[in-house]
C-alpha cells in the first residue's frame, strides 16, 4: 500500500508512509508456517493475503484521544499501530481462510445428523482442539462454534424445552425487581468498552447488555453480578446473539472458570496464587 494522507480539522497533516512502515517491518509476522497434512509448508504471508484497503474514513482525531481508526468489530486501533495492524489482521486473514474449510464439514455433519454442533464436537475433541490452535475460529461462525464448544447450546435447548420463554422470563424478572445487583449493573453499563465503537455502544446495544446481566443475575442468584462480567458479556455480544450470549456467559462463569466470580473469588485467587508460584 502506499502512504496516507488524511486531514483533520485544526490539526496538521497525519501520514503514514512507506518509511515510517518500513521501520516497523515485522518479519516474524510477515512471514509463517502452516501445517498442510504431513508438510509444514512456510510461506510470505503478503503473497497470500493483500493489505486491505486502508480505512482512512474511520480515522479520528478527537481532543482526547490520539489519532485512530477502527477495526472489523469497531474497536479503536491508534494510526501509529496502523502497519503493525495490518500485518497482523492479514496473517489472521490467511490463518482463517485456511480454517474456514476444515470447519464446514463439522457444521454440516450436526446440520445433516440431526444433532446440536457440540455433541459433534465432543466427539472430535482432539481434531477440534488442533483446528482451534492452528487457525482459530473464523469469526462468521463463532456464533455456532463458541456455544458449541462450551455445550452452552444444550443449556439453551434444554431451557426451551422446559420453557419456550425461559430467558424472556428472567428479563421480566430482573426488570420487575429491585437488587444491589440491578444496581451495580445500570453503574457499569456505560464504563463497558468505552470510547469503541463496537455494537455496544449504542442504546440498543447498552440495553441487550443489561438484559443479558440482568438475566444472569436472576438465573444465578447466589453470583448475582460481579465487575468485569460486563466486559465479557458485551465481547459476547460482539460475536453472537442476544440469548446465545446469555446462555455462554452462564457456562464461562459457571464451568469454564468456576467461583472466580463472586463474593471471595476463590478460583481466581487460587488460580493467582498457582501462577505466583509458577513464576517463582
Amino acid at each position: 500500500t502506499g502512504g496516507v494522507d488524511q486531514e483533520f480539522s485544526g490539526e496538521s497533516q497525519l501520514e503514514l508512509t512507506i518509511s515510517q512502515k518500513t521501520q516497523r517491518h515485522t518479519p516474524h509476522i510477515r512471514s509463517g508456517q502452516y501445517n498442510d497434512g504431513d508438510e509444514m509448508v512456510t510461506e510470505q504471508w503478503d503473497s497470500i493475503m493483500p493489505w486491505l484497503v486502508w480505512r482512512g474514513n474511520t480515522v479520528t482525531n478527537s481532543e482526547d484521544k490520539v489519532p485512530h481508526f477502527a477495526d472489523p468489530q469497531g474497536f479503536a486501533v491508534p494510526l501509529r499501530r496502523a502497519h503493525e495492524w495490518q500485518v497482523a489482521f492479514s496473517h489472521q486473514l490467511c490463518l482463517v481462510e485456511r480454517g474456514r474449510e476444515k470447519w464446514q464439514p463439522l457444521i454440516s455433519e450436526a446440520q445433516e445428523s440431526g444433532v446440536l454442533l457440540s455433541v459433534v464436537l465432543q466427539a472430535k475433541r482432539s481434531q477440534v482442539k488442533s483446528l482451534v490452535r492452528r487457525y482459530g475460529i473464523p469469526s462468521e461462525l463463532r456464533h455456532k462454534v463458541w456455544p458449541a464448544l462450551l455445550q452452552a447450546d444444550r443449556k439453551r435447548v434444554g431451557a426451551r424445552l422446559c420453557n419456550k420463554r425461559f430467558y424472556a422470563e428472567l428479563v421480566e424478572q430482573y426488570e420487575v425487581g429491585h437488587s444491589d445487583a440491578k444496581e451495580q449493573i445500570k453503574t457499569d453499563l456505560h464504563r463497558t468498552l468505552t470510547g469503541q465503537n463496537s455494537v455496544i455502544n449504542n442504546q440498543q446495544g447498552i440495553e441487550t447488555l443489561e438484559r443479558v446481566l440482568g438475566a444472569f443475575s436472576v438465573y444465578n442468584s447466589r453470583i448475582g453480578y460481579c465487575q468485569a462480567m460486563n466486559c465479557v458479556a458485551a465481547h459476547l455480544l460482539c460475536n453472537l446473539g442476544e440469548e446465545d450470549a446469555f446462555w455462554l456467559l452462564v457456562s464461562i462463569v459457571q464451568e469454564l472458570v468456576p467461583e472466580y466470580y463472586g463474593p471471595k473469588m476463590e478460583g481466581l485467587q487460587a488460580h493467582t496464587t498457582v501462577l505466583e508460584g509458577l513464576a517463582e
